[in-house]
C-alpha cells in the first residue's frame, strides 16, 4: 500500500500542508509513513492513530487536520480487507467516508489505489447502493467534500473542500478532548452505574415499552474546554467539534440540535458565526444552558441533571461563573430558576445570560445524569436531595395535604374536560392544586409531605424528584404522550406509578409532533372506570 511509495520516490510528505497536523491511521505501531513524515517534515505535528472503535473520535479531537493518511494493513480484516491481502474497495471507501469530513478545508486525504474508483463514482454523483440522481435522496455531504483527485501508481490523494462540524456523543466527546491537550481536560469523573428499577408500575394500556426494569447509566465527567464558542440554546462549538454538552438526547444515533443544519447523522454545517469577532468571557464558566431553557420540565430533567459537578467546578476554578442563554422570549432568568440554582449551591450573582454567541476562555461542562428515555444515574439523587432539602428550609411551615392532584390550565396537551377530572379526584380526598401558583420552596414542601401525588402527566409532577420519601404517583395522560420522565424518576426514587390513557384528538402516525402535543378528552366510562376500580377505590382511607 502506501508503504511502498517511499521506495518509488513519491513521499506523502510532499502532499502535506505547510504546517499543522497530520494523522496516520495504522493497524499497529511503527508505520513507515509516520516515520517518513516525521523525518522529512519536522514542521508538522504527526500523530499516529490506531484503527479501531475510538479512532474516529480521536481523529476528530486532533482536527481539523491538514493531512490524513490511511495506512492500515492490507490484511487487517477489522478494516474490511481480504484474507488474500487484497484491499476491499468497499472498506477503503467506508474509511474515506468516515474520515474525510474531519479534514480542514484544503486538507488532503491519502489512501490506497483501491480508493480511486469509488471516489470517482462519488464525483459522478453515484451513492453506494443507489442510482445517480434519484429523486428524494438527500445530498451526500461527502460528494460535496471531494475536490481534486490525484492518482499515482499505488496511492490516491483527494483534496477536501468545505468545512463541517462534528457532532459527538458522550464517550466520543471525552475521547476527542483527551486526544489533544490543547482542547482542555477532564476535571472529575463519576463511574458508570447499574440498578434495578424500584418503581411498581401499572398502566391502563401496555404502551410503555421504554419502561425498563434495569438501567445502565454511563460514566459522567466534568470537562474543561479551552477557547470554546457558546451560543444561546446550549450550542457549544470548539475547533470543529460540537460536544455532547450541546445535545439534549446525546445517546441518540442521529444527534439533533435545533440550531444546527445537519449534513448527516454525524456532521452539520459550520455555524455562520464561528469566524466572527465574538465577545469574550474571560475566566472559567460553567455551562448550564438548554435548548428549552426556562421551561420548567426541561429545567428539572435536563439542567438539574448537570448541576452535580458544581462543587467539583468550584474546587477546580474558585471564581467560576455560570453561563446560560436567552431562549425565545425568555430574555432573563425567572425567579424560580434562580431559586433552583441557589438550592444547588449556585449563587445568583454568578449567573450571566448571553443573547449572542460568545468566546469563552474556559468552559466547564458536565454530563447529564438524567437522559429521558435512556437512563438515570443513581448519583443524581444527591443533587435532588440537596435541592429538595434547601428548598424545604425556605418553605412556609403549615399543614400540607396528604393527597394532591396537579391540574393543568395551559392549552398544550390540554384535557378538554379537565375540571371534571379535578372533581373526580377531589371526591377521593385530593386537594386540587396548580403547582405553578406556589413559590418553588412551597412546591417542594407540598410534594414532600404528600403521600399520594396525582395529576396530568408532564412537568407538574416532576417535583417528586426532590423528595426522598417513596410515594404513590397517579398520572393521567393521553395515549400519545410518549415521555417517561415520571417513570425514570420513580425507578430511582422507589415511587409507585399508575398511569391512565385517554384517546387523543390527533392520532395520525405521519404527524408525530401533533400526536405528542395532542389534547384529549377524559373518558369516564373507560379510563375513569379503570382509575376508580384499580387505583382510587384502593387508596388507604
Amino acid at each position: 500500500m502506501l508503504r511502498s511509495l517511499f521506495h518509488r520516490g513519491h513521499p506523502v510528505a510532499a502532499l502535506a500542508p505547510d504546517s499543522g497536523r497530520a494523522v496516520v491511521l495504522t493497524s499497529g505501531d511503527g508505520s513507515e509513513v509516520t516515520q517518513a513524515l516525521r523525518a522529512e517534515r519536522p514542521d508538522l505535528d504527526v500523530v499516529e492513530v490506531r484503527a479501531g472503535r475510538a479512532a474516529w473520535a480521536r481523529t476528530a479531537g486532533l482536527g481539523p487536520v491538514g493531512l490524513f493518511v490511511d495506512d492500515t494493513d492490507d490484511t487487517d480484516q477489522e478494516n474490511g480487507t481480504g484474507t488474500d491481502g487484497t484491499e476491499d474497495s468497499r472498506s477503503v471507501l467506508q474509511r474515506f467516508r468516515r474520515h474525510v469530513l474531519l479534514l480542514a478545508d484544503g486538507g488532503r486525504y491519502v489512501g490506497p489505489a483501491a480508493l480511486a474508483g469509488p471516489v470517482e463514482g462519488l464525483r459522478q454523483g453515484v451513492r453506494p447502493g443507489q442510482g445517480r440522481g434519484q429523486e428524494g435522496v438527500p445530498p451526500d455531504p461527502v460528494v460535496a467534500a471531494v475536490g481534486p483527485v490525484e492518482v499515482r501508481g499505488g496511492w490516491t490523494s483527494v483534496t477536501r473542500t468545505g468545512r463541517a462540524v462534528v457532532k459527538l456523543r458522550e464517550e466520543e466527546t471525552t475521547t476527542a478532548l483527551e486526544a489533544d491537550a490543547g482542547r482542555g481536560a477532564v476535571l472529575a469523573r463519576v463511574p458508570a452505574a447499574s440498578f434495578d428499577s424500584r418503581c411498581e408500575f401499572r398502566e391502563m394500556l401496555p404502551l410503555s415499552a421504554r419502561a425498563k426494569t434495569r438501567y445502565e447509566a454511563p460514566p459522567a465527567v466534568l470537562r474543561r474546554y479551552d477557547d470554546a464558542l457558546v451560543a444561546p440554546h446550549a450550542l457549544v462549538v470548539q475547533r470543529g467539534l460540537v460536544p455532547a454538552d450541546s445535545f439534549r438526547h446525546h445517546p441518540q444515533k442521529w444527534l439533533k440540535h435545533e440550531k444546527l443544519l445537519d449534513l448527516d447523522k454525524r456532521y452539520a454545517e459550520e455555524p455562520s458565526w464561528v469566524d466572527d469577532d465574538l465577545p469574550v468571557l474571560a475566566g472559567a464558566w460553567y455551562h448550564l444552558d438548554n435548548e428549552h431553557r426556562g421551561h420548567f420540565g426541561h429545567v428539572l430533567t435536563e439542567q438539574v441533571a448537570r448541576m452535580w459537578a458544581w462543587d467539583d467546578a468550584l474546587r477546580a476554578e474558585p471564581e467560576v461563573q455560570v453561563v446560560v442563554g436567552v431562549n425565545r422570549n425568555r430574555t432573563t432568568l425567572a425567579g424560580w430558576e434562580l431559586q433552583l440554582m441557589e438550592a444547588a449551591g449556585i449563587s445568583r450573582d454568578r449567573v450571566t445570560v448571553i443573547d449572542r454567541p460568545v468566546r469563552v476562555e474556559r468552559l466547564l461542562g458536565a454530563t447529564a445524569l438524567f437522559s429521558m428515555p435512556y437512563y438515570v444515574h443513581p448519583h443524581v439523587a444527591e443533587t435532588w436531595d440537596r435541592i429538595g432539602a434547601s428548598l424545604r428550609e425556605r418553605a412556609p411551615q403549615r399543614d400540607y395535604p396528604r393527597r394532591i392532584f396537579c391540574s393543568r390550565k395551559i392549552k398544550k396537551r390540554a384535557c378538554h374536560n379537565a375540571r371534571d377530572v379535578d372533581a373526580l379526584f377531589a371526591r377521593h380526598g385530593f386537594e386540587v392544586v396548580f403547582p405553578e401558583e406556589f413559590p418553588l420552596p412551597e412546591q417542594a414542601a407540598m410534594f414532600h409531605e404528600a403521600e399520594v401525588v396525582a395529576g396530568f402527566a408532564g412537568s407538574a409532577l416532576f417535583n417528586v424528584m426532590f423528595s426522598d420519601r417513596a410515594k404513590h404517583l397517579v398520572a393521567v395522560a393521553s395515549e400519545t404522550y410518549t415521555p417517561r420522565n415520571e417513570y425514570l424518576i420513580s425507578a430511582l426514587r422507589g415511587h409507585r406509578l399508575d398511569m391512565s390513557h385517554s384517546r387523543p384528538d390527533e392520532d395520525d402516525p405521519k404527524y408525530q409532533s401533533k400526536r405528542f402535543m395532542s389534547s384529549f378528552t377524559f373518558d369516564f366510562e373507560r379510563e375513569g372506570q379503570w382509575l376508580e376500580d384499580e387505583v382510587l377505590s384502593r387508596l388507604d382511607p
